[in-house]
């Protein structure tokens, strides 16, 4: 059983229409692609060399993929204000080498200073928020937010695990 791209969305469908407004936008196309399209597909393996009828990966020849997300909304758990946005650039360029969101998160009666920046996340009762993008007259930003209810944690214990077992595999005879 292989897997294959999935289906493609009714692209006529207002949502998604959105979601690729949006993708444009919010400057999603300087760092991935809004449009994809697949080759040949001409792997070879050398099990190939053996059985003519080898299919054991999946085959995407001529597909046409379109990455962007309909960006439905979600309702937070609590509020997000922003309270100042900033950029800055590189020396006598326009391209920039850091933005940063101060923001206030008001959950009930709590109220909450918080920023994020290009590699500095938030973290907040589980969810996690990212600096996207922002607005081309530096007047506003676009956030990502993710839950996360296992933590970054899980990933630590999974990469020591991989990194313990590695060592293991080198110190004990007969395991590698």
């Amino acid at each position: 059983m292989s897997e294959a791209i999935p289906r493609a969305r009714n692209l006529n469908d207002p949502t998604v229409q959105r979601g690729k407004e949006l993708f444009y936008k919010m400057g999603c196309t300087s760092c991935h692609r809004p449009k994809w399209e697949t080759g040949d597909d001409n792997y070879w393996l050398p099990q190939m060399m053996v059985d003519k009828n080898y299919t054991k990966l999946p085959r995407y020849a001529h597909q046409t993929i379109y990455p962007y997300s309909d960006y439905v909304q979600h309702k937070l758990p609590f509020e997000v204000k922003l309270d100042n946005f900033q950029v800055d650039y590189h020396d006598g360029t326009t391209s920039p080498m850091d933005y940063e969101t101060r923001f206030n998160i008001i959950d009930g009666k709590k109220t909450l200073n918080a920023a994020v920046s290009m590699n500095h996340i938030f973290t907040y009762q589980h969810y996690r928020i990212y600096q996207a993008s922002f607005d081309t007259d530096n007047m506003g930003s676009y956030l990502s937010v993710n839950y996360d209810p296992w933590g970054i944690g899980v990933t630590y214990v999974g990469y020591a695990l991989l990194f313990l077992s590695l060592i293991l595999m080198l110190v004990l005879p007969g395991t590698s």
